[in-house]
């Protein structure tokens, strides 16, 4: 999947998802991670280097799609963030320039949709520590990195 295809895919499934009255943090987690994960293994540019514009795309199409649909764009947010950075660690390894750009994108999504952008940054925070332990990041490290 071109990267270019990333946004819509991930707009298309969250829009789908959220139709349902589900739990959209759990989905936009495992929504963002699977096409994190399918994005770069069937990429043919380099992943390492490819994996801060899936994870941008990525979070910045599952907000784009949450405001859409009216979900919570903190709970999106969050979300997006965890299953970025899971997805870009199964397939290569997650550094502080992946967080950093994954976190900007989800405050540049947010303030886009036009969310509240001081608890988008806490929530946002709290994904990449969450998130964090599953990609062998600190957490404290993670947090500071987000947060910058």
């Amino acid at each position: 999947m071109a990267v270019r295809e990333v946004r819509k895919r991930i707009r298309d499934v969250l829009l789908e998802l959220v139709k349902e009255p589900r739990e959209v943090l759990t989905d936009t987690i495992e929504a963002t991670r699977e096409i994190a994960v399918i994005t770069l293994r069937g990429g043919k540019r380099r992943r390492k280097e490819a994996s801060r514009q899936v994870a941008k795309e990525i979070v910045e199409g599952a907000i784009e799609a949450g405001s859409e649909a009216g979900a919570n764009l903190n709970s999106v947010a969050k979300g997006a963030v965890i299953g970025a950075m899971q997805g870009v660690g199964e397939v290569t390894e997650v550094n502080g320039t992946v967080i950093s750009d994954t976190a900007k994108a989800a405050l540049i999504g947010t303030s886009k949709a036009g969310g509240n952008l001081a608890s988008a940054a806490r929530r946002i925070v709290e994904g990449a520590i969450e998130a964090s332990d599953r990609v062998g990041f600190k957490a404290e490290d993670a947090a500071a990195t987000a947060a910058a």
